[in-house]
């Protein structure tokens, strides 16, 4: 049994009835489900995998991918996508079309699967970024704005840089070793962009076991403008803004809450506390 779960909110799929209507031509008993609240797609992903239905399509952004994979991890139940967000960052990192349905669907008809990795942040599970400092400052502040795609994602951006002042965080890794940050951005990341093409860890993969472990220190905006090009083609401009470690699980904790992101998704670490952990192989995707 295949369910497709859609986002109706997600943005970029401007005919849902003829995208109803090609699923019904390829998947006849397949069911269709449109979410109606936040968090409804996890709920509807995870009942799939509870009845052990075969498979379960995210039809959205990056947003709602995240939420089908809460309800999907550890189960043998694959993951399939049909990408209609504003970034679609691991749409583009396994290369399925983002702007032809009928492709994505004849990839979920071929049914090629693999297992992956999946990141954990405290209780959630995230497949792509989950992410500390500037960028959860921007996630949140763009979850808050009414528009939509890069551009003003962007702008917020460029107007939070000047006024953004880093926290100063502890790691401690589960060898025992433990260092101090004061990073503009520090990204977790599984996979290796956030959206659009933006490369935070070019060189991760989704099945190696590990996180990469991406540290941004604090920089100026000349040097900062200079390098940016690399997070678009890594290795064109030879500033290297970033440093990248291999990391299983660390705990990263401050002196009072904190901002974090989980795939883009804006989260507050309420007690200062927060838990980042790489479970191998604990997705079956369809790719």
């Amino acid at each position: 049994m295949i369910r497709f779960i859609i986002n109706p909110s997600a943005g970029k799929h401007k005919n849902l009835k003829i995208l109803e209507k090609d699923i019904k031509k390829l998947f006849p008993e397949s069911e269709i489900i449109y979410t109606k609240y936040a968090g409804h797609a996890k709920e509807l992903a995870l009942e799939a995998a509870q009845k052990k239905y075969e498979t379960v399509i995210s039809v959205g952004g990056d947003g709602t991918i995240n939420e089908v994979t809460q309800g999907l991890a550890n189960s043998e139940t694959a993951l399939g996508i049909i990408p209609c967000g504003s970034g679609n960052g691991f749409a583009r990192m396994i290369k399925i079309p983002l702007k032809d349905t009928e492709k994505c669907l004849e990839i979920i008809k071929q049914g090629r699967t693999k297992k992956i990795d999946i990141g954990q942040a405290n209780n959630e599970y995230f497949l792509n970024v989950a992410g500390i400092g500037f960028d959860a400052l921007v996630a949140q502040k763009f979850a808050k704005s009414k528009r939509r795609g890069k551009l003003p994602y962007f702008k917020i951006g460029i107007k939070e840089y000047f006024s953004y002042r880093p926290g100063k965080y502890t790691l401690t890794f589960d060898n025992g070793s433990k260092t101090e940050l004061t990073p503009l951005c520090l990204a977790f990341a599984n996979g290796t962009q956030y959206g659009s093409n933006f490369y935070i860890a070019p060189k991760a993969k989704l099945d190696d076991g590990f996180l990469d472990m991406v540290i941004l220190p604090p920089a100026n905006i000349f040097k900062m403008m200079i390098g940016f090009p690399n997070f678009f083609k890594d290795g064109i401009i030879p500033i290297q803004l970033t440093s990248t470690d291999k990391i299983k699980e660390v705990l990263v904790t401050l002196n009072g809450s904190f901002a974090y992101h989980i795939d883009g998704e804006p989260r507050e670490c309420k007690d200062g506390k927060l838990k980042i952990i790489s479970h191998p192989k604990s997705l079956k995707i369809i790719f």
